[in-house]
């Protein structure tokens, strides 16, 4: 085959494989763990838009790719995302009627930083420095 054809397949099967992903995986979906609706019946939308475990191994792959996590350390990691995010949709669906967005996004970044702190101590020191950059840029 000639190198043209070969490009040319290669773009047409990325083009494709894009399209495709985002059709059967719209970009909502990949934020709804992170995205907390304005609306007034926001606790509900989160509800209702609950990944379940696939944001565990969504962030788990994310750690993976960035921080070149061992097998070892991705077996410790998972179960402190797994509480984490227990312990927001808990949040979510136990805490009373009168608790604010605002007071949810709080709480839920104290929960974040908590599993922040606890998965430091399972990375490297050169894993930990990357992360924290990638912590400030974000």
């Amino acid at each position: 085959m000639k190198p043209a054809n070969a490009l040319f397949l290669s773009v047409l099967a990325g083009i494709t494989t894009f399209s495709v992903e985002h059709y059967v995986f719209p970009a909502q979906l990949h934020a709804a763990a992170f995205i907390v609706p304005k609306s007034a019946n926001w606790r509900q939308q989160m509800i209702d838009q609950d990944p379940g475990g696939a944001i565990v191994e969504t962030l788990l792959d994310k750690l993976r790719n960035r921080l070149d996590l061992s097998e070892a350390q991705t077996t410790k990691a998972r179960p402190l995302l797994e509480k984490q995010h227990q312990r927001i949709l808990a949040l979510l669906l136990t805490a009373p009627p009168s608790l604010t967005r605002d007071q949810f996004l709080a709480e839920r970044q104290r929960i974040r930083m908590e599993t922040h702190r606890q998965l430091e101590a399972v990375l490297t020191p050169e894993q930990r420095d990357i992360a924290n950059q990638l912590a400030r840029a974000h």
